[in-house]
């Protein structure tokens, strides 16, 4: 039991950034995205890089980052720590959280337009 417990927990950080790329390049979000609502909404300083590292394992996440990592990609916690435990209802939001940016970012695009003509 212990031993099992033990296999979880061994190698966790990687697969935590690991999910966290995944999701986040799954939602074509850009890591200075992540980044800039850290510090707006949570007050955390976070760097490009130090995306870059918690995506590589490098760097582990406070649990505090953890939480606001995942509301910023729109997830559950548990969809980061363990891929299996992403629902499918959760992957259905993923997919309308895609689709509303993109509809979001021609709608900007389209205001943009209208506004210099």
């Amino acid at each position: 039991m212990a031993q099992s417990l033990r296999q979880r927990v061994d190698g966790l950080d990687d697969r935590v950034g690991q999910r966290i790329r995944e999701v986040r390049e799954a939602q074509h979000m850009p890591q200075g995205h992540i980044v800039e609502v850290l510090g707006r909404i949570f007050g955390v300083v976070w760097h490009q890089t130090t995306v870059t590292k918690t995506e590589s394992g490098a760097r582990p996440l406070r649990l505090s980052e953890a939480v606001a990592v995942a509301h910023i990609l729109g997830v559950p916690l548990t969809d980061l720590i363990d891929e299996t435990a992403a629902s499918t209802a959760s992957r259905g939001r993923h997919a309308a959280i895609r689709e509303l940016r993109l509809m979001r970012s021609q709608v900007d695009k389209r205001i943009t337009e209208l506004q210099e003509s």
